[in-house]
């Protein structure tokens, strides 16, 4: 899974579904979908660069977010993007750190990859793969143990 991160906020217009937000998105999403579009490449031509990441798997993209985007992924095309080469999806930072968590927790095959990857292989779904653990809510080691390395000075101090 390749990922790219995106910190840049839709405006409030744009987030109230304003005129700007046809704008904001061609801003942010082309640029994202071109990077993993790239590193894909790399990889599976085998890119010096890249020579250490296997270029015989499945590759899949997800562009995190500041904010939820649930239907843009599956409508890019609307927005006059042309449909990435690898499967592709958008998800906002909570949603991600909760997938690594239940990734973690709840291995996932390639199956069940497949299995949320909508049928013209351009998007897949990370609300079905996030939901697919109910309300279980997994944790995050690497979450944790950073946390606890910044928590831990502040009691020392008080101590």
């Amino acid at each position: 899974m390749l990922v790219e991160a995106k910190a840049t906020r839709l405006t409030q217009l744009s987030r109230m579904g304003g005129d700007s937000l046809e704008k904001d998105l061609q801003r942010t999403l082309p640029h994202a979908l071109h990077q993993l579009e790239n590193t894909a490449n790399l990889i599976v031509n085998r890119a010096p660069v890249v020579s250490r990441i296997p270029h015989d798997r499945p590759i899949f993209g997800l562009v995190a977010t500041m904010e939820p985007y649930h239907v843009i992924g599956k409508a890019l095309h609307l927005l006059g993007i042309s449909p990435p080469s690898i499967p592709i999806t958008l998800a906002s930072i909570s949603d991600f750190e909760r997938l690594v968590a239940d990734f973690l927790a709840i291995p996932l095959t390639l199956r069940d990859m497949e299995a949320h990857t909508e049928t013209t292989r351009v998007s897949w779904n990370v609300d079905e793969l996030v939901a697919r653990s109910g309300t279980a809510r997994h944790a995050n080691p690497m979450l944790d143990d950073e946390q606890g390395s910044l928590i831990q000075p502040l009691f020392e101090l008080r101590g």
